[in-house]
């Protein structure tokens, strides 16, 4: 954007206002708060408004449960009389996001213009919208700023110091390994397929060709999305690719008979009716904007210009049909091309250079924990170590060093990026720090400030040079008085320091006698310094044994829908305790997993049943359904409906062993070798074998009984990968 206005002038190069309106959940919530209703009330009612796009109040009032919701008060009525009459209008208005406007003059010559004050900045937009723009005939275009171009650059920029000199724009599309890591779902850090939806599509395609990559991106969106396991089924040949007429079969063979992208849409009707692409624009645009009057005559022009084809008129009306819901929600092929590259680079940088491409992403979302927890948990799942912060080794960002990635001193919170670069600029001038004293000596108070220096103390970072955290948090505010009393002697001419006392360590002395914080304490503080667990994990001693009876980690759970049932695991952060509106005792609890954190509402009645065993520091199973956090939206939370403890479940759970697999993957030769594999471990628990074919689970049962153990399961995960392992038993 800064280039437009540098390259045309600020005189001919606005951005474009947007007019938000008032959806079905937001004029509820707007009128409920002037109408002064309870806002749990409120809130209840906006929630159980259907998930949809665009929904409407009148479409919500189709479903029963939203319907007697309302009917159970006259001020609920009232809210949703009030709210149906504005509901739509304009709310408020803003800045878009990326949309900017090109003049071929002064802007005032043919828009009128718009200020919007933001605290001390002022920027100028047009009064029109962006479809007002684009009517009156002006330019417009789209700005996306995308973090993965900066990931590419930095990743390439690492490779670099290595002497390897990669040119991503021409890397081989027919790569073998980047297609198996895409077949795996390995996606975290892929650009456009890292959700767990995406990663299910991808395991279940099997893409092996660039096309395929392009037709994912596409697919993956409201509208197309009905037509997905008819691709797969197609793309593997188990159902038959068939066309509307044969003169598709070069328009629509890429995708397997499906109409998926708008230019499909353009080139059918310039095959089938002879349309100019001009011409077929229009008509695509027609259908996308359900503009009738347009798409009549356009049907009348198609049928008659089939016809010179040679095409009969019914064939002809069918396939116009076909093209008006596609036109609607087909997706800009160029665009989901140009995504589904960045897709295989990233894919790609992955595969061959994976140090250097975490490298780059963590550094991309320093200021985000939550993040830098996923990625570092993917650095594990690919045997990559994550140094842990330290004054004498990191750097700002993180960064790459012989296969290893070393933390981001950025990254620790309040430390920032002015600091670290003090930290790393003075180190990298005047050698390593010898210790606590040393570093409050030579690093500037004002930039390294005392929350800094027990930032960095609590994430460990002067474990280099004393591994008794306690004694080093203890000690700054004593280090920090007196540095600052010899720096104003050093001012004043006096010796220095270092002078006038036998070495380094003489000064170090200085450090308090503090006992060592106790594991738990060590890690809570990494925590709250780093945004994640370091040096382990609470969770860890109990993960592998309950990790075969949770359906969601805290990552998968943010991504799924409200409502779903799910079973997660974890240990209990914070607990605190409330009443419920009849009076009763009730919980709300913060549980911490190895890929992050989600809250608990545990209402009265489970309550009563399990508070003995709601104490900060124990592993529990949760079942329950998944809601959104009202006060909390970055955190999943889930409405309990059962707790276990890990006791409870050890003593209660009957174990079978469950063997997922693709229908894709079977063959006679990995069927003998599982076979090999649970003969050679005999025991008393079922064995289930699993076909999957997507979204449905055939299973194949047997009289074969195993022996749960390490060994089993380590064996069966390199035939068929790891997330194909599954301990199922009792429903908890």
């Amino acid at each position: 954007i800064d280039y437009l206005f540098n390259k045309y002038g600020e005189n001919s190069v606005a951005q474009i206002i947007t007019f938000s309106k008032l959806g079905a959940k937001g004029v509820i919530r707007d009128v409920g708060r002037v109408l002064g209703l309870p806002y749990d009330e409120v809130d209840k009612i906006a929630k159980r408004v259907p998930e949809g796009i665009n929904i409407s109040i009148k479409q919500a009032l189709e479903d029963k449960q939203f319907s007697q919701l309302i009917e159970e008060k006259e001020d609920y009525k009232k809210l949703i009389q009030i709210s149906q009459r504005l509901e739509g209008l304009n709310r408020h208005v803003s800045i878009h996001a990326s949309g900017i406007v090109i003049t071929p003059g002064t802007l005032t010559d043919y828009v009128p213009l718009y200020i919007s004050r933001d605290k001390d900045e002022s920027k100028i937009a047009t009064q029109y919208d962006m479809k007002s723009v684009e009517e009156v005939g002006l330019l417009k275009i789209d700005i996306l700023g995308l973090r993965t171009l900066t990931v590419i650059e930095n990743t390439l920029e690492f490779l670099a110091e290595r002497d390897i000199n990669l040119d991503v724009d021409n890397i081989s599309l027919d790569d073998a390994d980047t297609y198996n890591l895409l077949k795996r779902g390995d996606t975290t850090g892929i650009f456009q397929v890292e959700g767990s939806g995406m990663r299910e599509v991808l395991k279940n395609m099997g893409p092996d060709k660039f096309s395929d990559i392009i037709a994912a991106v596409a697919l993956y969106r409201p509208g197309p999305m009905q037509h997905i396991k008819e691709f797969i089924l197609k793309k593997k040949g188990r159902k038959e690719v068939t066309y509307p007429h044969p003169k598709l079969e070069s328009v629509l063979s890429d995708t397997y008979g499906i109409m998926l992208y708008q230019e499909q849409v353009m080139r059918t009707a310039s095959v089938i009716s002879m349309f100019s692409l001009g011409e077929a624009d229009i008509l695509r645009r027609a259908m996308g904007k359900k503009m009738l009057d347009v798409m009549d005559a356009k049907r009348d022009e198609f049928i008659r210009g089939a016809k010179k084809n040679h095409i009969n008129q019914k064939i002809a009306e069918e396939i116009f049909e076909m093209m008006i819901p596609f036109a609607g929600y087909g997706f800009n092929k160029s665009h989901a091309a140009g995504y589904a590259m960045l897709a295989y680079q990233t894919a790609y940088l992955k595969t061959h250079h994976p140090v250097e491409f975490f490298s780059a992403n963590l550094s991309s979302v320093m200021d985000n924990s939550k993040k830098v927890r996923f990625f570092i948990e993917d650095c594990k799942n690919h045997n990559i170590d994550v140094l842990p912060p330290g004054i004498n080794n990191s750097y700002v960002k993180f960064k790459p060093d012989e296969g290893k990635i070393h933390f981001g001193l950025a990254a620790i919170k309040n430390v920032g990026t002015k600091a670290a670069r003090v930290i790393a600029n003075e180190r990298e001038k005047n050698g390593p720090y010898r210790g606590l004293f040393d570093f409050v000596l030579r690093v500037s108070p004002e930039a390294v400030n005392k929350k800094a220096i027990e930032g960095l103390v609590k994430a460990g970072s002067f474990d280099c040079v004393d591994k008794n955290r306690a004694r080093l948090f203890a000690t700054i505010e004593n280090a920090l008085k007196e540095m600052n009393v010899f720096r104003k002697e050093r001012a004043h001419g006096q010796a220095n320091l270092f002078d006038s006392v036998p070495g380094m360590n003489s000064i170090e002395d200085k450090l308090l006698d503090v006992k060592p914080w106790s594991k738990i304490k060590v890690l809570m503080n990494e925590n709250e310094s780093l945004g994640l667990y370091f040096s382990g994990h609470p969770y860890e001693n109990y993960y592998d044994e309950m990790k075969y009876f949770t359906t969601h980690s805290s990552g998968k759970l943010a991504s799924t829908a409200d409502g779903k049932e799910v079973i997660c695991g974890g240990i209990i952060e914070e607990r605190r305790k409330t009443k419920d509106k009849k009076g009763n005792d009730m919980s709300f609890l913060t549980l911490a997993d190895l890929n992050g954190y989600y809250d608990v509402v545990v209402f009265s009645s489970l309550y009563k049943k399990c508070w003995q065993e709601l104490r900060i520091g124990n592993a529990i199973i949760v079942k329950g359904q998944k809601s959104t956090n009202a006060k909390n939206a970055d955190r999943p939370s889930i409405v309990a409906s059962r707790i276990i403890t890990i006791d409870e479940l050890r003593d209660e759970i009957e174990q079978r062993l469950e063997l997922h697999v693709p229908v894709g993957s079977l063959s006679e030769d990995l069927l003998l070798d599982i076979q090999e594999i649970v003969d050679r471990h005999p025991g008393k628990k079922q064995f289930v074998m699993m076909v999957n074919e997507y979204e449905e689970k055939l299973p194949i049962t047997s009289t074969l009984q195993v022996e749960i153990s390490k060994e089993l399961i380590d064996m069966l995960s390199k035939l068929t990968g790891k997330d194909a392992i599954k301990i199922g038993g009792n429903d908890i």
